[in-house]
């Protein structure tokens, strides 16, 4: 006996079910159906503050726990003279170690840097009990044109909620008036920030200024990435990464 080959699921259906039952067999195909489609990938939502004018060193956040504190001054390579590693209101910002706590910090997209030449501290007078580190740990930048740079982040947990927190500082006297935008690649932010920084009044060094913002996002993966763009020169100074959620169960 020769049976034939149905063409689809559906004819399965209709060939054993009565008329008044096609709907149910309707409804549940297309169930089957979306079931069996792929999921869109999950992408990573940043929610941020709004950028703060750097005055004080208390502004280094403390919330949750530390993963990774960079500053863009390194002393540790011959060719890059800069700070030693900072600790201000409590966090370590070091200058070459690039994983900490078994999450890697990489730059990319930078064309110069401006390590330990006073050339983004110069007669600028910060407050807080850290007031000298803050100033030495914001004193040096990696520099693009208008960008943007990247900020990758690797390593993190799937489900965990961070905190990140980035410098943009510029405090010499020339008068330009730049600004850095932050944005999370390949997901959303939430009041993306524009950074102001530099602004000096074109005569006395330290009249220049800067700013920090921060966000909190979780993670949908195993990285992150930011991009990093100016109206004339995108900047990084020093960014920190908290975890701010228990460790999701595994």
């Amino acid at each position: 006996m020769h049976i034939q080959k149905p063409q689809s699921i559906r004819c399965v259906f209709d060939a054993i079910l009565p008329d008044s039952a096609l709907t149910f067999s309707a409804v549940l195909i297309a169930t089957l159906i979306g079931l069996a489609a792929p999921a869109a990938l999950a992408q990573t939502a940043t929610t941020w503050d709004a950028p703060v004018t750097i005055v004080n060193s208390s502004e280094v956040n403390t919330e949750g726990t530390l993963v990774l504190a960079k500053q863009a001054t390194i002393d540790q390579i011959p060719d890059y003279p800069g700070r030693a590693d900072q600790t201000v209101n409590n966090v370590m910002f070091r200058g070459f170690r690039n994983t900490q706590n078994g999450v890697t910090f990489q730059l990319t997209g930078e064309t110069a840097y401006h390590p330990d030449l006073f050339a983004f501290t110069t007669n600028k007078t910060l407050d807080g009990d850290d007031a000298d580190a803050y100033a030495m740990m914001l004193d040096g930048a990696w520099t693009a044109g208008a960008g943007p740079m990247t900020i990758e982040l690797t390593g993190l947990t799937s489900g965990q909620q961070y905190l990140i927190q980035i410098w943009v500082a510029d405090f010499r006297q020339v008068p330009n008036d730049r600004t850095v935008t932050i944005t999370t690649s390949g997901g959303t932010d939430v009041n993306a920030p524009t950074l102001d920084y530099l602004a000096g009044d074109g005569r006395n060094n330290g009249t220049g200024t800067g700013q920090c913002v921060i966000g909190r996002f979780t993670a949908k993966g195993t990285s992150v990435t930011f991009h990093v763009k100016g109206n004339e020169a995108a900047q990084y100074n020093a960014l920190q990464l908290r975890a701010i959620s228990p460790e999701p169960s595994r």
